[in-house]
This record gives C-alpha cells, structure tokens and sequence, in this order.
C-alpha cells in the first residue's frame, strides 16, 4: 500500500506546500475512488480524472498492486 498527498506546490512555483494546507482541507472529507488496475495501465495519468467531480473531495487511486505486498514483485 502508499500514500501520497499532493499540494499545490508540487504543481505550482508560488503553490501552497504542505505546511500552509489546513487540516480541515484534508480531513473528514467525501471521497472518491478511481479504479486504474495495474493489468490495464502502468501509469496514472489526468485521463482517468476526467468528468469526475473532484473538488473539495479525497482521491483514492486503487490499482490493486497492494497484491504483492510484501513479495519480490512489489518491489
């Protein structure tokens, strides 16, 4: 498994880093899963947030290589 939390500033040069996003911002929040499974697609990219409604929500990618945990293949 991973995590991963984006900020602004990994996009933008006068972006917010982590320090400056409100716990609010990243807490107790609705949440939307996007299936990308590893067999289909080795990447993740925009295409797979298109027509979604993202804003003020969590993002959990889910491409099921939690599978090899703990295994060679995982890493």
């Amino acid at each position: 498994t991973g995590t991963y939390l984006d900020t602004p500033f990994h996009r933008y040069a006068d972006g917010d880093d982590l320090a400056a996003v409100r716990l609010d911002q990243l807490a107790n929040l609705p949440a939307v899963r996007v299936s990308v499974p590893f067999e289909r697609a080795l990447a993740v990219d925009e295409s797979h947030f298109l027509g979604l409604d993202l804003a003020g929500k969590a993002v959990l990618v889910h491409t099921g290589w939690d599978r090899f945990w703990k295994t060679d293949q995982y890493y």
